[in-house]
């Protein structure tokens, strides 16, 4: 039970990581032409 909820823990992380990183890179990838 235990190694599931770490499992589970360690996705919530990664999806979260996932995500925020999608965001960046779509605002870069949104405004940096218009910088250039």
């Amino acid at each position: 039970m235990a190694g599931v909820l770490a499992f589970f823990g360690l996705g919530a992380v990664f999806a979260t990581l996932g995500l925020l990183a999608a965001a960046c890179g779509f605002v870069t990838w949104r405004y940096l032409p218009k910088s250039l």
